[in-house]
C-alpha cells in the first residue's frame, strides 16, 4: 500500500526524495546521519514516509548496511543513542504535524503548530503514525515495549461509543507517565467480592478516583486496607471501556507513612550531599588484595553467611574479622556506629564490609542514619556498602566509597577472583564475554519486539475487562433479586389479609353462632329443627347443647 502511495506522487518529488534516502545509506557514520535531520521538513510528506523508511532501516536493521556504519555502531552505542534521538525527534515531528491523503496523484498535508498548511490540496483522510519506543517502569524496572501503530489509520467521520472509549484508553496506555503512577489519598468504598479483586476508591478533599487491584495481585498484598486509610497506591491509569471512566489499575499498595519516611530519606540526602559527603573525589580506592577484611553486620543474620561463604570461594587468603551489631531496631544505629569505629580501631582492616539483607524502608532505617553516614566517612580503611537487594538505596551506599546492590556482591568487590589472577585465561574469559554481550543485546532487541506484538494482541485486556464486567452483573442480579423478593413479600401479605378476612372463626368473633343437629348436619332454618330436639350451638370461644322449645317461623 505504502508503495502504491509513494509511486503516485510527482516524478520531480520522488527524484529529490531519492537522493535524500540513497545519501542516508552511503553515511559513513552516526554524525552524517544525524545531519540529513535538518534535510527532513523540505520534502514533503510523500519524501518523508520515503526518509523514514530510511531511517528505520538504519536505525534497526544496521546489521545489512556496509560494514563501516555496522563498525561505528558498534564502537560508540552511546552516540547511536544520542543520534537516534535527534532523528527520531524529527520523526515525532512528522508524526504530530503530517496527516496525509493521496487524492489523484496528490496529497495534502493537516498540519500542527510548527508546520504552515498548503493550499489548494484536497482534505485529508488518513493519518500517519510510525514505530515509537515507550519505556515503562515496573516496580522499579524498565521494561521496554514497542507498540506498533499502523501507517495509514482511516479516522472515522462519525465515532461510536465504543470506538471513542477504545481510542481515549489507547491514548492514555501510551502515556509513559500514566503507567507507573504513585497516587495518595483515602480509601473508601472498599469492597472484596468473591471473585477475590478489590475494587475501591482513593479521594482527597476535592476530588476521586475509582480503582481496582486483581486477585493476583491482591493475594500478594502483606496489608488489607480498611475504609479511611491513608494509602499510597502504585498501578496504571486505563479506561474501562464498557463505563466510559478511567481507573487506576494498582499492583502495589502501602501505607502513606512511608512515603514520609521516603522523604526524611530524600532531605537527608539532600543535606549530606551539599555538605560533599558523597562527593567522587572523597571516594577512596579499594585495595587489590586486601590482607584483612572487616564485616559489620548481624552476627545471626544471612547476609554474614553470604558474605563468608563468597569470601571463601573467590579469596581465601584474606583474614576475615567481624564487629557484630544489630541491623535493624531503634538501638540498631548506635551499634553500627560503635562497631565501625571498634573495627577501625582495634582489627585496622585493609577494607570493610557493611552489610544485611533486603527489607521496606522501616527496616533499612538505620542505615539511613546520619550518624552512621558520618562514621563511614570518617573511617580510615575504605566501606563497601550491600545492602539490601540490588533495588534498594540507603544513605550508607551514598556515604560509602564504594556501593554493591547486595551483601554478596559486596564481599565480591573486596576480593580478587581466584580465577582471575590467571592473565591469560582472563583475556579469553572477557574477549568470549564481549561477543556473547553483544549477541545477547542483538537477540533482547528481537525479544523485546515480539513481545511487544504479543502483548499488542493478548486477550488478557478483554479478559480483564469481562471479569469486571461480570462483578457487574452479579451485583446487578442481586439488586433485582432482593426487589423482587420485596414485591412477592408484599402480595403475601396482602392474600393473608384477605383469608384472614375470610375466616369463619372471624365471623363467630362478630356474635354469630353455627348450630347443627347431633349427626352434625348444620341448621339453616327453623323449619329444619323440630320442638323438643337437642342441638349442639357452636360460639367463638367453644360449643355447648341447647334443647328445642318450640318452632317459630317469620
Amino acid at each position: 500500500m505504502l508503495m502504491h502511495v509513494l509511486l503516485d506522487a510527482r516524478a520531480s518529488r520522488r527524484a529529490e526524495v531519492g537522493a535524500q534516502v540513497e545519501a542516508l545509506r552511503r553515511v559513513h557514520s552516526l554524525e552524517d546521519a544525524g545531519g540529513l535531520v535538518d534535510q527532513f521538513h523540505h520534502l514533503g510528506p510523500g519524501g518523508r514516509i520515503q526518509h523514514l523508511q530510511a531511517r528505520h532501516m538504519f536505525k534497526g536493521q544496521h546489521h545489512q548496511m556496509p560494514a563501516r556504519v555496522g563498525e561505528a555502531i558498534e564502537r560508540d552505542e552511546s552516540a547511536l543513542s544520542a543520534k537516534d534521538d535527534q532523528v527520531f525527534g524529527a520523526i515525532v515531528l512528522l508524526e504530530r504535524s503530517a496527516k496525509q491523503a493521496f487524492v489523484g496523484g496528490g496529497f495534502h498535508r493537516r498540519v500542527g503548530p510548527d508546520v504552515g498548511h498548503a493550499p489548494g490540496r484536497p482534505k485529508a483522510s488518513h493519518q500517519l503514525n510510525c514505530n515509537r519506543a515507550v519505556d515503562r517502569p515496573r516496580g522499579g524496572r524498565y521494561a521496554r515495549s514497542m507498540q506498533q501503530l499502523d501507517l495509514f489509520e482511516p479516522t472515522p467521520a462519525t465515532w461510536t461509543v465504543s470506538q471513542l472509549n477504545q481510542r481515549l484508553r489507547e491514548l492514555i496506555e501510551t502515556q509513559g507517565d500514566l503507567q507507573d503512577i504513585w497516587i495518595q489519598g483515602e480509601l473508601s468504598n472498599f469492597s472484596r467480592p468473591k471473585s477475590g479483586h478489590w475494587y475501591f476508591t482513593l479521594k482527597d478533599e476535592s476530588a476521586e478516583l475509582r480503582c481496582v487491584m486483581w486477585r493476583s495481585l491482591a493475594e500478594n498484598q502483606a496489608h488489607v486496607p480498611v475504609d479511611g486509610e491513608a494509602l499510597e497506591v502504585h498501578g496504571a491509569i486505563s479506561v474501562y471501556e464498557a463505563r466510559g471512566q478511567y481507573q487506576l489499575y494498582a499492583d502495589e499498595i502501602r501505607p502513606a507513612g512511608e512515603g514520609a519516611l521516603y522523604q526524611e530519606f530524600l532531605r537527608l540526602k539532600a543535606k549530606l550531599e551539599a555538605e560533599g559527603l558523597f562527593a567522587a573525589e572523597r571516594k577512596r580506592p579499594i585495595p587489590a588484595q586486601p590482607n584483612r577484611i572487616g564485616i559489620v553486620t548481624s552476627p545471626t543474620g544471612a547476609a554474614l553467611r553470604d558474605m563468608l561463604n563468597t569470601l571463601a570461594r573467590r579469596y581465601p587468603l584474606a583474614e576475615v574479622v567481624l564487629a557484630p551489631a544489630a541491623v535493624q531496631g531503634p538501638a540498631a544505629a548506635a551499634e553500627l556506629v560503635a562497631a565501625l569505629q571498634g573495627m577501625n580501631d582495634f582489627a585496622q582492616p585493609d577494607v570493610i564490609l557493611l552489610g544485611r539483607g533486603g527489607g521496606s524502608l522501616e527496616d533499612l532505617a538505620a542505615f539511613n542514619d546520619e550518624a552512621l553516614a558520618r562514621a563511614i566517612v570518617a573511617s580510615a580503611a575504605p566501606v563497601i556498602s550491600g545492602v539490601g537487594h540490588e533495588t534498594d538505596f540507603s544513605i550508607s551506599d551514598f556515604a560509602a566509597d564504594l556501593r554493591a546492590p547486595t551483601p554478596t556482591a559486596a564481599a565480591e568487590l573486596a576480593t580478587p577472583d581466584q580465577l582471575e589472577l590467571a592473565a591469560g585465561l582472563a583475556e579469553l574469559q572477557l574477549a568470549l564475554a564481549r561477543g556473547m554481550l553483544g549477541r545477547l543485546q542483538e537477540q533482547r532487541w528481537a525479544l523485546a519486539e515480539l513481545a511487544g506484538r504479543l502483548e499488542r494482541r493478548s486477550p488478557q485486556a478483554r479478559i480483564r475487562e469481562d471479569r469486571q464486567r461480570v462483578d457487574d452483573l452479579l451485583r446487578r442480579g442481586e439488586r433485582a433479586l432482593r426487589g423482587e423478593a420485596r414485591v412477592l413479600r408484599s402480595q403475601l401479605e396482602g392474600r393473608q389479609a384477605r383469608l384472614a378476612a375470610l375466616n369463619p372463626a372471624a365471623i363467630l368473633g362478630r356474635g354469630f353462632a353455627v348450630v347443627s343437629k347431633g349427626d352434625g348436619r348444620v341448621v339453616r332454618a327453623a323449619q329444619d329443627v323440630d320442638p323438643g330436639e337437642e342441638l349442639d350451638v357452636r360460639v367463638q370461644d367453644g360449643r355447648f347443647g341447647v334443647r328445642v322449645k318450640n318452632e317459630d317461623q317469620d
